[in-house]
């Protein structure tokens, strides 16, 4: 979850107009870098927007202060033990409208909080920004720095005061008997004749409407309303008061209650069938059928769309400031059924926004291919504009090879997996709906006990995916990796680092990582790198609850150390390099393209690195995990496979030499490979596929190698692309095996040990669809490029890895770890050509593999876009293609 892509859920309705423009001020900022343009009036607006925050806070809080000292001085007189500490409650009610003043001022007290914790990380995320595009002035940037402190001062004072204030309204509750008269009904309209009025917190004309769910008080609210307009204003005020109730209603997530069959539209119906005023926009220039699209209601989107085309509106109005129309926005979202109705309404789908990217690039770089796969695209035209690049930000941490000495500890907040309802905190306190509110204060501090790093700091409620935001330290190698999370209670948002404002320590755990092996064995380790830290209260030493922690251990690997590892980056007028694929055997039965073995690599349970793709070894009928058998297994069952005993090495010399192939067409070949898929006919990739990929005689022709034959055997000049294929945890589950392989250190050492041996001078790239392993590369050694491969969100998506679901999520993980580069399904490039040079700007190498390389059409359009790498299964056809281009 980006900070930005879900900012607008985080949006209270009835402040709406006071929250910072976190998108807009963002999309500015980069465009104005790239375009080379001052941003000192930028800063400067984001200043303003600070100031107006703060102003608005200090007057919200003010009112809030005084009306609560006022209901508690009134509750006293009337209750006295109510006053006194440890009196009884007493047996009258609480006048209901004061009840409900009480109600609404605790949660104006909630609500005032999460709304100044979202404002000022989104302004301490913005000046990050500002400071790492190099172009801002260090003055300008030290007077909105001034004003964030000044916000957090009036945060932090104000904050302890509504705490005491809180406290005392929740005590005149417990002592008083509740009032009679059932919650809300009819209550939005009460005239307050029992005094509750002027207890109630500030609230706009709005912000009624969304003080309850319930259609029908909705209903009253609007009825209300209109007859106050109508008989005060005119038609005019009520147009325009029906435009911006129109925004907020719009942009709402309305919940449906029992026994009422109305529909999310139906509000939006009611404020529609009044005559609202089109023309009114959001402070940020949001239009009502945008925030209809942002929201993800297609009902909502049908009724205001239909609106807009019967007066004439347009249904591409942007966002001044980042250039969205509701099409592109439906898209960000990934809002497919959106996407499609706003396409056949008439919406138009080649506007670029103000960085020149169009709707259908936003769908295909955030993973979304289905939306950006509509038909309603197909017919667009091809962008003009450049796109913009993103504000790198510096690299903080480089990640050099580690020493001999040392070890690496990667921690990261929540699970890195999706697809699953692992929750990231469990904290008992903050389970209960009122007590969950009050996490808005409090503060994850994550320590890597005696690492040379900094704590992590992570303030809640949790506002974004932490995924691709590890903590990292190194500590001495034979150190025990310990993890400590405290929970700290405090009213204001720290810069990075900062620990001198802590507050108040609540609860605190420690967990020791990497003791696998007491439960799984030897080299062995769980598939699933997660673990619990329990929780326990600072005061009583009681359980307290849970945080979620994903790790990865990197041990050193001496002897691949180099200053700067080879770069496959293509220059201008260089052809495209071309990479045989491991065949057709994984993807089809089609046997018309022969392969030598697979070019991945797995390890035996001895601890071989061998050449082989798929998980399961079915060779005899059975779902076998490849880390289960030994090499002498794997080999035997090759062998059995092989019709003629067409061997890759001469078994009595090892000199490498190929035997003929006459035979290997005959009837025996064609009974043996019939027997091979017979007795795989009941393991799980033949009941999904109803073949099994990858077995000799059929897509396989050659014997079953390891790596240390084809680095021994193949001429030097061969360049390898090393897949190195780790098993993963959605692979374990698909095959119905049990989640336990072997410890990724050992794994990615056996490897990196035959290269170092046996590689010379070859080139050679090493790839992996494993994050850890792509980690574990990178610092073990840095004589070899290093590329993440994902499917960035084709379907169908097996694998729920986070951290590669999207180009985006790749792009950004990559990066983080200076990694050289990216391997895509070639769908999202195939979709969107210009993302190519978006990835290619970015610094990095940019390749793609898939069975849409294998057609020549296809291979020209990457080619044309800059494409380094293209790999493929028909390396001649794409070749000669490729060359006559």
């Amino acid at each position: 979850m980006k900070f930005g892509l879900e900012y607008d859920r985080h949006i209270l309705p009835q402040w709406s107009e006071h929250y910072i423009d976190y998108n807009g001020l963002r999309m500015q900022l980069r465009a104005k870098v790239q375009r080379r343009e001052s941003i000192d009036g930028l800063i400067r607006e984001l200043e303003v927007e600070a100031v107006r925050f703060r102003q608005f806070l200090i007057k919200f809080f003010d009112t809030l202060d005084v009306k609560s000292d006022a209901l508690v001085k009134l509750q006293s007189e009337e209750s006295p033990s109510g006053a006194v500490p440890g009196g009884t409650a007493t047996t009258s009610p609480i006048p209901y409208s004061q009840a409900r003043a009480i109600v609404a001022l605790t949660d104006g007290f909630l609500a005032i909080k999460r709304f100044s914790n979202l404002n000022m990380t989104a302004i301490r995320r913005l000046l990050d920004k500002f400071a790492a595009s190099g172009q801002a002035a260090a003055d300008t940037l030290y007077q909105v720095e001034s004003e964030l402190e000044a916000c957090a001062e009036a945060r932090r004072k104000i904050g302890e005061r509504l705490a005491y204030s809180h406290h005392r309204l929740k005590k005149i509750r417990s002592r008083r008997s509740e009032p009679e008269v059932p919650p809300y009904e009819g209550c939005i309209l009460e005239t307050f004749s029992d005094g509750g009025e002027e207890f109630y917190p500030p609230r706009n004309e709005v912000a009624r409407f969304f003080e309850h769910p319930s259609f029908h008080i909705f209903q009253s609210c609007l009825t209300d309303a209109l007859n106050k307009h109508s008989d005060s204003t005119g038609y005019l005020d009520q147009a325009q008061f029906l435009g911006r109730l129109l925004h907020l209603t719009a942009s709402h997530n309305w919940p449906r209650l029992d026994g009422e069959p109305c529909e999310s539209s139906d509000r939006l119906n009611l404020v529609l069938d009044k005559g609202p005023d089109l023309s009114v926009c959001s402070v940020r220039g949001e239009t009502a059928l945008y925030c209809a699209a942002q929201a993800g209601s297609l009902p909502n989107v049908h009724a205001v769309a239909r609106y807009y085309l019967q007066s004439g509106e347009s249904l591409d109005t942007a966002v001044p400031r980042t250039g969205w129309t509701p099409l592109m926005v439906a898209c960000i979202k990934g809002y497919t059924d959106i996407t499609e109705f706003l396409l056949s309404a008439g919406a138009d789908a080649q506007k670029v926004d103000i960085l020149g990217w169009t709707a259908r690039e936003h769908a295909a770089y955030r993973g979304h291919l289905t939306t950006a796969a509509l038909e309603g695209f197909v017919m667009a035209g091809k962008p003009t504009s450049e796109m913009v690049q993103r504000v790198n930000a510096p690299v903080q941490i480089m990640h050099n090879t580690l020493n001999s000495r040392e070890q690496a500890v990667v921690v990261t907040l929540g699970s890195v997996q999706g697809g699953h309802n692992r929750a990231t905190l469990k904290l008992k306190r903050y389970l209960t709906e009122d007590e969950g509110r009050n996490i808005d204060s409090r503060c994850l501090e994550i320590i890597i006990d005696g690492a040379d790093c900094s704590s992590k700091i992570v303030q809640l409620p949790l506002w974004q995916d932490t995924s691709v935001e590890p903590l990292v330290g190194r500590l001495g190698l034979n150190v025990p990796a310990r993890v400590t999370v405290r929970l700290w209670d405090r009213d204001t948002i720290p810069a990075p680092g900062d620990k001198a404002t802590l507050g108040r320590l609540e609860s605190s755990g420690t967990v020791v990582l990497g003791e696998d092996s007491a439960k799984f064995g030897k080299s062995r380790e769980s598939m699933l790198r997660e673990t619990s830290v329990v929780m326990l209260d600072k005061e009583t030493m009681e359980f307290s609850g849970t945080v979620l922690l994903s790790y990865v251990i990197a041990n050193p690997f001496d002897g691949l150390e180099d200053s700067k590892a080879a770069s496959y980056k293509r220059q201008s007028g260089d052809p495209v390099r071309l990479v045989g694929h491991r065949g057709l055997g994984q993807n089809t039965t089609d046997k018309s393209n022969l392969q030598i073995g697979e070019n991945t690599v797995t390890l035996t349970r001895d601890h071989e690195a061998v050449i082989y793709h798929d998980f399961s070894f079915s060779g005899t009928g059975s779902d076998v995990p490849i880390h289960d058998i030994s090499l002498a297994q794997y080999k035997y069952a090759g062998d059995i496979q092989n019709p003629i005993g067409v061997l890759l090495l001469d078994e009595t010399t090892g000199n490498a030499q190929r035997r003929p192939r006459a035979s290997s067409s005959g009837e025996h070949s064609v009974l043996k490979a019939r027997q091979a898929q017979e007795r795989m006919r009941y393991t799980v990739d033949y009941d999904g596929k109803g073949f099994k990929a990858n077995i000799r005689g059929h897509s396989i022709q050659d014997a079953h190698a390891t790596l240390e034959e084809l680095l021994a055997t193949l001429p030097e000049e061969i360049g390898f692309n090393i897949e190195m294929k780790y098993q993963r945890l959605h692979e374990a589950v698909e095959a119905g095996v049990a989640s336990v392989t072997i410890d990724i250190n050992t794994f990615v050492d056996v490897a990196l040990e035959k290269i170092k041996k046996l590689a010379g001078r070859r080139p050679i790239i090493l790839s992996s669809f494993t994050p850890e392993v792509c980690i574990l590369l990178k610092l073990k050694q840095s004589a070899y490029p290093v590329l993440l491969i994902t499917n960035a969100g084709k379907l169908p998506m097996f694998d729920k890895e986070l951290r590669a679901a999207s180009l985006q999520m790749g792009m950004q993980f990559a990066k983080r770890w200076q990694l050289s580069g990216l391997v895509l399904a070639c769908d999202t490039f195939l979709l969107c050509p210009r993302l190519i040079s978006f990835v290619r700007n970015a610094g990095l190498v940019c390749a793609s593999y898939g069975l849409g390389n294998n057609d020549p059409a296809n291979a020209k359009i990457q080619a044309d876009a800059g494409i380094d790498i293209l790999i493929v299964d028909k390396v001649k056809l794409i070749a000669e293609a490729l060359s006559k281009h």
